[in-house]
């Protein structure tokens, strides 16, 4: 996640020292509208058939 400094999260929240952060859900509102993705790929742009 961009901007995501556990050290900093760790202090603030007062986490012990034997503790780390694995898992973290951001919850609030987002401030743009999602990006547009480009979509799924075809098959035959990313199977490769009998060659390495």
């Amino acid at each position: 996640m961009i901007g995501f400094e556990p050290d900093k999260i760790a202090k603030l929240i007062n986490l012990p020292a034997n503790f780390i952060i694995s898992n973290f859900v951001v919850i609030g509102k987002y401030i743009n509208g999602p990006l547009v993705r480009g979509g799924q790929l075809s098959l035959e742009r990313v199977m490769i058939k009998n060659k390495f």
